[in-house]
């Protein structure tokens, strides 16, 4: 029994080494191997559900959650798990029944706060999503993922306290590229075109498969330069973030609207037309190499 117990203990450290790196796959494995070892074990659960949510496989998520909950129904962990997974559903007032409890179990933890934020979110309560990401970053201040959570629930509403939050999750990740992504579209709400097509270009960097992010430097530099862009470009954006929605709940949601508004900014930016002299060279070479994958249908 005792080796057996060391076994699990074993699968469960690299379960979690595995979500850490994003490796959800062999962190599902894994975490599977703990719960065939003892199939009582709270971590197993969590580490398997995190697996699923990363790999985009909610339903699986939440499955596991429930189980790991009938056996720890006080588990601050799984209710969270299952929050997730049941907002990525759609699930959304199933999903903030979960956060709260979680909340309830561990009121000093930011993370049940956020997730708690995300759901508010998700059902349109914005005063009260706002409220719990302020007190994720009270309790989390160095934790950039509850700043970005903030900025994302501001730019439909308050684009300069946006910005400047988006910027200090910046500060703590500068490697987020769905942070730069979304600073350029609160900069375009503040009619800062070139700073916002930085931005995006900086996303694209990050992560070239960010496609929102190709499509928005594409957006904002044909803007620049007074380039008209086919109807067809413009919904593609909000078609390719429309794809986002089943898989990411309320974010995928919010990524549409971010296409959407740089749709509409794109209209205004006609006025302010540059010459390609005027703009960064890198930004170029990038806005002419996307368009090359846009015309060839390769983007």
């Amino acid at each position: 029994m005792a080796e057996a117990d060391e076994k699990a203990q074993r699968a469960l450290e690299r379960a979690a080494a595995a979500n850490a790196l994003s490796r959800y796959q062999d962190g599902l494995r894994e975490a599977e191997a703990a719960l065939q070892l003892d199939p009582s074990l709270e971590a197993g659960y969590g580490c398997a559900a995190q697996a699923q949510i990363g790999l985009n496989q909610p339903a699986g998520a939440l499955e596991l959650a429930r189980a790991g909950l009938a056996l720890h129904p006080e588990s601050e962990w799984l209710n969270r798990a299952a929050s997730s997974a049941a907002r990525l559903l759609g699930s959304k007032k199933e999903a903030l029944a979960f956060a709260e409890e979680a909340v309830r179990l561990y009121p000093e933890h930011s993370v049940g706060h956020n997730s708690r934020g995300r759901c508010l979110e998700a059902l349109g309560r914005r005063a009260e999503a706002r409220e719990a990401y302020e007190l994720a970053i009270e309790l989390a201040p160095e934790n950039a993922s509850h700043h970005q959570d903030l900025g994302d629930l501001l730019l439909a509403f308050a684009p300069a306290e946006a910005a400047s939050v988006l910027r200090k999750s910046l500060e703590l990740d500068p490697m987020s590229a769905v942070a730069h992504n979304n600073l350029g579209v609160a900069l375009l709400k503040l009619k800062r075109p070139e700073e916002a097509a930085l931005a995006f270009k900086t996303a694209v960097r990050l992560d070239p498969t960010l496609k929102v992010a190709k499509e928005n430097v594409h957006l904002s530099v044909s803007g620049l330069l007074g380039k008209p862009v086919a109807i067809g470009t413009i919904i593609l954006c909000v078609i390719s973030a429309a794809r986002l929605v089943a898989v990411a709940g309320a974010a995928g949601l919010f990524i549409v609207a971010i296409a959407i508004v740089v749709a509409i900014a794109f209209l205004s930016m006609r006025q302010g037309k540059r010459t390609r002299q005027e703009l960064d060279p890198d930004l170029l070479r990038l806005y002419d190499q996307i368009d090359a994958d846009l015309k060839a249908k390769r983007v």
